[in-house]
C-alpha cells in the first residue's frame, strides 16, 4: 500500500509522526501535498469557536478582552519561542499596540511598495500607495491624541514627535524600495511573476490549528515548471548575518509547505513544483530624512549672501579673503549648484540615500547593503522536526487561556529584544486588576487573522 493510501485509510489510527519516521526515505516524501488541504475563503469556522472553560472566558471578558484560537504562522511561533506570554497577548487575546515602532513602519511600507512594483511595475502608483498609508497612520495618531488633553500617545510620545518619526520611516522605506527596484531587479527575460503577496491557509494531517502563510512573491523560471518563493527582508545588521541560518528557518519550511499544498489542490495537473527560495535582504541606510535634506539656494545661504555683498564692493573684500574662506565659498557654491537640480526635499533625500548605498557597496564588496541568496531545496517538505514544531504550535494556538501556561521569558531577554522594549511590558508589570485600564490606553483588539482579512480587501 502506498504512503498516500496509508494516510487516507488510517482514520486516525496511524499518527503522521510515525509515518514520517518510518517512510522518510520514500521518494514520495520529497513532496507531501496530499497530507494537507487548502482552505478557501469562508470555509473555515470562526477562530473563536472552540469551547473553553466558561469560568475562564468570563474572567477575561470582565477584563475587557476576548480569547481567540489563532492560526499557525512563523511569526507567531517565533514569538512563542521568545516569550510564551508575548504570544498569549498578541495571538490569543488579539491585543495589538495602538502605535508602531519605526522599524515596523519601515518594514510595512517597504513591503507595500515592493508588492505594488511587482504587481504593476508603476513607480508613481507604488509611491502613491505609500503616501496614502502614511496619511492613514497620521490620521490614526491624531485620533488617539484627541482622547488625551495633553496630546500624548499611549507610548508616551507627543503626537507631533510620533508623526515626525513615521515620516522619517516612510521616507526611508520609499528610498530603500526604489533603490532596490532600480539596482537589483529580477531579469524578466528569465523570470515570470507568478503571484504577489499570496495568502495561503492550509490544514495539515493531525494538526488541529490551520497553518497560514503570506508569501511576498512567487517567481516562475521561464522555460521550466520551477517555482521559487521570494521573501523580502529589511535589517539593521549586515546582510550576511541573515544567510547563516536561512536554510533551516521555520519560515522557509512553512512557506514551502503552504505553496506545495496550494499547487497540489489548485494546480495539480500543471506540472509546477517548488524547487527553491530566494531571499532579498536589504540593510537600512544610516541616514534619515532630516534638515540635511533642506535645499540650499543662493537666497538661503548666509555664506553666499556675504560673498555677494563683498563682491559688490568692487571685489576688494573678496580679494582680501583668506584661502580657507574662499574654499568655504566654493564648497557652498557647489552645493547650491547641486541642489538646484532638485525640485523637493524628497528628491534630495533620495539622492543622499542612493549615494549612501552606492558608497557602501564600493567600500565593502564582500558585505554589501543588499544581498540576494538563491537556495534549492534538498530535503523533504515535511520532516519529523517540522511536524513536532507544528504540533507544539497547534497546542499553543488552542490551549485553554491560562496565563500561567504561557509563562514569561525566565531570562527576560525578550523584554528588550533587538534593543527595543517589549510593547507588552505594561501588562507584565501589572496585576490582572489593572489590565482593563492598561488595555484601553495602549492596545486595540485585532487578531493577525483579522489583519489578513483587511489586507485582502
Amino acid at each position: 500500500m502506498s504512503l498516500q493510501n496509508k494516510i487516507m485509510n488510517s482514520k486516525g489510527k496511524l499518527e503522521a509522526r510515525e509515518l514520517i519516521r518510518k517512510e522518510r526515505v520514500e521518494p514520495a516524501l520529497t513532496r507531501l501535498p496530499f497530507w494537507a488541504t487548502i482552505l478557501k475563503k469562508g470555509h473555515r469556522p470562526d477562530p473563536g469557536v472552540r469551547k473553553f472553560v466558561p469560568q475562564e472566558l468570563e474572567a477575561f471578558r470582565q477584563l475587557g478582552v476576548n480569547v481567540y484560537c489563532s492560526t499557525i504562522r512563523s511569526s507567531g511561533i517565533t514569538d512563542y519561542r521568545h516569550c510564551p506570554r508575548k504570544f498569549f497577548y498578541r495571538y490569543r487575546l488579539g491585543l495589538k499596540p495602538k502605535t508602531t515602532t519605526p522599524a515596523l513602519t519601515i518594514g510595512i511600507i517597504y513591503h507595500l511598495i515592493v508588492a505594488s512594483l511587482y504587481r504593476h511595475g508603476d513607480v508613481q502608483k507604488a509611491l502613491a500607495l505609500a503616501a496614502q498609508k502614511g496619511r492613514d497612520m497620521e490620521k490614526e495618531l491624531q485620533e488617539l491624541a484627541a482622547n488625551n488633553p495633553l496630546g500624548i500617545l499611549p507610548n508616551g510620545k507627543a503626537v507631533e514627535e510620533q508623526i515626525e518619526g513615521n515620516l522619517k520611516a516612510l521616507q526611508k522605506a520609499k528610498t530603500m524600495a526604489l533603490w532596490a527596484w532600480e539596482n537589483h531587479p529580477f531579469n524578466l527575460d528569465k523570470w515570470e511573476v507568478w503571484d504577489v503577496e499570496k495568502l495561503i491557509e492550509i490544514n495539515f494531517i493531525s494538526i488541529v490549528a490551520p497553518i497560514r502563510a503570506r508569501v511576498d512573491l512567487i517567481l516562475k523560471e521561464k522555460g521550466t515548471n520551477n517555482l521559487y518563493i521570494v521573501d523580502h527582508k529589511t535589517t539593521n545588521a549586515p546582510c550576511m548575518e541573515y544567510f547563516a541560518t536561512v536554510t533551516r528557518r521555520l519560515q522557509t519550511r512553512l512557506y514551502r509547505l503552504a505553496v506545495e499544498t496550494m499547487l497540489y489542490n489548485q494546480h495539480k495537473d500543471s506540472g509546477l513544483k517548488v524547487v527553491g527560495m530566494i531571499y532579498d535582504v536589504i540593510r537600512k541606510p544610516a541616514i534619515s530624512f532630516s534638515s540635511q535634506d533642506d535645499l540650499i539656494t543662493a537666497h538661503s545661504s548666509q555664506i553666499a549672501k556675504k560673498i555677494e555683498k563683498a563682491r559688490g564692493d568692487h571685489g576688494k573684500a573678496f580679494t582680501a579673503m583668506t584661502d580657507i574662506q574662499k574654499g568655504a565659498y566654493r564648497k557652498r557654491q557647489k552645493e547650491i549648484d547641486r541642489d538646484s537640480k532638485f525640485s523637493s526635499r524628497w528628491e534630495k533625500h533620495l539622492w543622499r540615500v542612493k549615494t549612501w548605498y552606492d558608497d557602501a557597496t564600493k567600500e565593502s564588496p564582500s558585505e554589501p547593503p543588499f544581498m540576494r541568496g538563491r537556495f534549492r531545496f534538498n530535503s523533504p517538505v515535511v520532516t519529523e522536526e517540522l511536524f513536532l514544531q507544528l504540533r507544539e504550535a497547534s497546542r499553543a494556538c488552542r490551549a485553554n487561556p491560562d496565563p500561567a501556561r504561557y509563562y514569561r521569558d525566565p531570562s527576560c531577554t525578550a523584554c528588550n529584544l533587538f534593543g527595543s522594549k517589549c510593547v507588552y511590558t505594561p501588562l507584565c508589570n501589572s496585576t490582572l486588576e489593572g489590565w482593563p485600564e492598561i488595555i484601553e490606553a495602549n492596545y486595540e483588539t485585532k487578531t493577525r487573522d483579522q489583519e489578513d482579512l483587511e489586507q485582502e480587501e
